[in-house]
C-alpha cells in the first residue's frame, strides 16, 4: 500500500483577475502521490501577503503551474482579522492547466 505524502508548504503563487496581476505568497497544504509526485495536488490554500488595493472579485490564482479560481474579499467578522484574504477555497481550475 502507498501513501500519499502532505506537507505545509509557501510557495511563490500569481494572482490575476479584474484587471490587475501580481506575484504573492501564499501557504497550502501539498499533496504528493508516490506513484505520480511530479503532479502534486494543493489544498487549504492561504494568500500569506494580502495587503494590496485589488477590488473585491473573482481572480485567478496560479501556484506551481496550476490554476485555481479564487475570489478575492475583505475579509472582517469573527474569526478573520480584517485584510485581504481568499474567501471560502481556492478551486482548482480543471482542464484550464497552463
Amino acid at each position: 500500500m502507498t501513501n500519499s505524502k502532505k506537507e505545509k508548504v509557501t510557495p511563490p503563487a500569481v494572482l490575476n483577475g479584474e484587471g490587475h496581476k501580481r506575484t504573492c505568497q501564499v501557504s497550502a497544504v501539498k499533496t504528493t502521490h508516490p506513484l505520480a509526485p511530479a503532479s502534486p495536488g494543493y489544498s487549504q490554500i492561504q494568500i500569506l501577503d494580502p495587503e494590496d488595493d485589488f477590488p473585491d472579485g473573482n481572480y485567478e490564482l496560479t501556484v506551481d503551474g496550476r490554476e485555481f479560481s479564487a475570489s478575492l474579499c475583505l475579509c472582517s467578522g469573527p474569526g478573520h482579522t480584517r485584510g485581504r484574504g481568499v474567501a471560502g477555497h481556492a478551486e482548482e481550475l480543471e482542464g484550464h492547466l497552463k
